[in-house]
């Protein structure tokens, strides 16, 4: 039996037990526990636990003791020693030899766990240390209450002619320390610490290094400012205030250098922790080489960069970061090195030296191994590889380039193509004309015209009007934006409009004004005409609702307008107007708006969210937001894939063209259809009562007959039971409810 532990005497960790992964209930006994190993039947048994934990005060946390062979708790049990180093149980085997599991982390019950905010930004509590072991047992086997109560005392050796309740202070100590009684039973084998997944263990980042350890490594880095630790990405820096004894163990010439491997036009990720063992470290400063490859050939120092020291901010903007470490406290510091996709394979060798204030500067030698395959996407589609911390400092959407998969902009003088829309600009700045040919999922030939007139912007100034706009120009053009100036002046004011068109289809109009004499503007309006066919809908905050069917006219507020869109599925307008009192006046002229619409798929994100009505409009709930117990899409996602749902068209009830109808009017029906092979149907209901509804399917619209098909409903945990046939002009669907109905072809 290994033994991890140097005596009865010493019980401070030495060595490192194995660690791995284990299923259990998380929700019942947390992400952590022991296996141990019982050899032979016995009235108690004591495991040793070398856990070497991060967590503050574990002394105050309970450990469970389950039996893995039946499953139960074992009551007889008693945490006789918890520290932050090792842990000391004693329990009754009484599911006899085999192996049990210590649960040490195990999560407090939260009975408001299903109330908001509670469910969705949860708190964990652990079960704090209570004894659950009958008196009996205890006295049995020597763990009563007096006799742990007299435990400082009888570790230790006296005089035997001292009275029990003398001085102590003065007594004559015979030198020798003695055992804890409950190590002389029978010890329970630590087969392994596992962790529910890879994810949660603690192995090896945030295995603590015990004092003896730390004082080690302290001792051997003596004459050292501070020490740096090169640590793989593979083995994130976790924990920082304490010294993994991943790293406590190592020689000094093991800090000094660091070797990995990276592939051609991969962005090579791996850091570098520092450690203040002397006092606080202030101002780091970090610097690094190019990399010397073969023959010549070299990584640049510009290909490298730390994440904690510099960047680019959400504006684009680079800046730097001072930082500090406090004493015995552990920095990570992330570098990324961007391997050009022609770089000749072999080894590349530089270093990255760190310093603070007037201490000496450390070095650590870097080699990277540049192989002969190329990753065509930087390493991004692998998450350990890390690359997407590039990301951070990402100016895309903020450059001069479109950013994928928006397409480059185009200009034909002033009309403007951006991805699946057409854009002409008047001579005063702003659209006369819209196209979008979106429709849906596709981009197709035929499009459909927003506007019913050319946009108009009028300004009154001392009761009268500015000149128009006009002689709108193109001014420059890069692929994520063409920018157009049109000008309008009177003896008053010089007016400047700036109109820019981006890839994504936003449309930014800025009016400048400049005085030639004091002037009082008294109003500004814009006003933008949709014709009614395009103007069916209309999403913006009310008091009562979100949204719904366009109203002829309307009164808003002037923060209603930061966020408002009209149109139809497949063309529309967003409106996103400056925040501030009286920033537009549209005269409340009903579909009068402005903007360009742009959005992305929504999710359901509260419990009570119905998921058959999600499924109407293509959308699921949110995967973890919400106690799976209450929510848990994985199972429709299955379905998903087994349908080939990515494959299929969707069809939605609010199309001209979709091929399911059914007959009442509070019901919905969204058709996925595989032409010529099967199709889902996707029934909500909005009605207060059950409903019976016939779902009436335009066979040759979807390539099927009507006498050669199977309909049945799928079986999704979450969602649905499965029924394995079921009639298409009866479906009985529950208030706020629905189904997923499959049609395949064939009998």
């Amino acid at each position: 039996m290994a033994q991890y532990y140097r005596d009865n005497f010493d019980r401070v960790p030495v060595g490192a037990p194995p660690h791995g992964v284990g299923e259990w209930d998380h929700l019942a006994h947390g992400n952590h526990r022991a296996v141990a190993r019982v050899a032979a039947p016995a009235p108690a048994v004591c495991a040793y636990l070398p856990w070497r934990r991060r967590d503050r005060h574990p002394e105050s946390k309970h450990v469970r003791v389950v039996a893995a062979a039946t499953g139960a708790v074992i009551e007889n049990s008693l945490v006789v020693t918890s520290n932050r180093e090792y842990g000391e149980v004693v329990f009754e085997p009484v599911a006899g030899p085999g192996e049990y599991y210590l649960y040490y982390l195990a999560p407090m019950d939260d009975d408001h766990a299903h109330d908001w905010p509670r469910w969705a930004f949860p708190i964990t509590r652990y079960l704090p240390l209570h004894h659950t072991a009958a008196p009996a047992w205890l006295e049995a086997n020597g763990l009563g209450r007096d006799t742990l109560r007299t435990l400082p005392q009888t570790q230790i050796g006296f005089d035997a002619n001292i009275p029990p309740e003398g001085d102590f202070g003065t007594a004559k100590m015979d030198g020798k320390v003695y055992p804890a009684f409950w190590r002389a039973l029978p010890e329970a084998e630590l087969v392994e610490f596992q962790s529910r997944t890879a994810w949660d263990s603690f192995f090896p980042m945030e295995i603590a290094a015990t004092q003896d350890e730390r004082i080690g490594v302290e001792h051997r880095g003596r004459y050292r400012p501070f020490l740096l630790f090169p640590e793989s990405r593979s083995n994130p820096i976790r924990m920082t205030d304490a010294l993994p004894r991943h790293w406590a163990v190592r020689e000094l010439e093991e800090l000094d250098r660091f070797a990995d491997s990276a592939c051609r036009n991969e962005y090579f990720v791996f850091q570098i922790g520092v450690y203040a063992h002397k006092g606080t470290v202030p101002d780091l400063r970090v610097a690094w080489s190019e990399l010397a490859g073969p023959d010549g050939a070299a990584i640049p120092a510009a290909a490298l960069t730390c994440f904690n020291t510099e960047g680019v901010d959400q504006h684009g903007r680079p800046f730097t970061i001072t930082a500090h470490v406090e004493t015995r406290k552990a920095q990570a510091l992330w570098f990324g090195v961007d391997v050009p996709a022609d770089a000749v394979p072999g080894a590349y060798d530089g270093q990255v030296t760190i310093s603070s204030g007037d201490a000496p500067a450390q070095t650590v030698q870097l080699t990277l191994e540049v192989t002969a395959e190329a990753l065509e996407d930087r390493g991004d589609g692998d998450h350990w590889r890390m690359s997407r911390l590039r990301w951070l400092n990402s100016r895309l959407g903020l450059d001069d380039d479109a950013c994928p998969p928006y397409t480059p902009v185009t200009v034909d003088g002033r009309k403007v193509g951006v991805l699946g829309r057409a854009i002409e600009l008047g001579a005063n700045g702003l659209p006369a004309r819209l196209t979008s040919h979106i429709d849906m999922f596709e981009i197709v030939p035929a499009g459909r015209e927003i506007l019913a007139a050319p946009a108009e912007v009028s300004i009154q100034i001392d009761g009268g009007s500015l000149p128009d706009f006009a002689g709108c120009a193109l001014t420059s053009v890069v692929p994520a934006n063409a920018v157009f100036r049109a000008n309008a002046t009177d003896d008053r004011l010089i007016a400047e409009h700036r109109t820019t068109v981006e890839a994504e289809g936003v449309i930014v109009n800025a009016i400048t004004l400049t005085a030639r004499e004091a002037a009082t503007v008294e109003n500004a309006q814009l006003t933008l005409s949709l014709p009614a066919a395009v103007a069916r809908l209309i999403l913006w905050p009310t008091d009562n609702a979100d949204g719904g069917a366009c109203p002829d006219a309307w009164e808003a507020e002037a923060w209603q307008l930061e966020r408002l869109w009209v149109g139809d599925y497949n063309a529309g307008l967003a409106l996103r107007a400056p925040p501030g009192d009286n920033a537009w006046d549209n005269a409340h002229r009903g579909r009068t708006v402005s903007g360009i619409p742009f959005g992305l798929p929504g999710e359901l994100l509260m419990p009570e969210a119905g998921v058959a009505r999600g499924m109407v409009y293509g959308v699921s709930q949110r995967f973890g937001w919400m106690p799976r117990e209450l929510v848990n899409p994985s199972a429709l996602w299955r379905w998903w894939d087994a349908f080939d749902i990515a494959g299929a068209r969707m069809l939605g009830y609010w199309r001209p063209d979709c091929p399911v109808r059914v007959n009442h009017p509070d019901v919905r029906a969204t058709a996925y259809v595989h032409p010529g092979q099967r199709l889902a149907v996707a029934l909500a209901s909005w009605a207060t009562e059950p409903v019976i509804v016939a779902v009436d399917v335009d066979w040759p619209a979807v390539g099927l007959s009507p006498h050669a098909v199977a309909a049945r409903i799928p079986a999704i945990d979450c969602f649905q039971p499965g029924q394995p046939s079921v009639s298409l002009d009866a479906v009985t669907i529950e208030p706020g409810k629905g189904w997923i109905i499959e049609v395949h072809a064939g009998s």
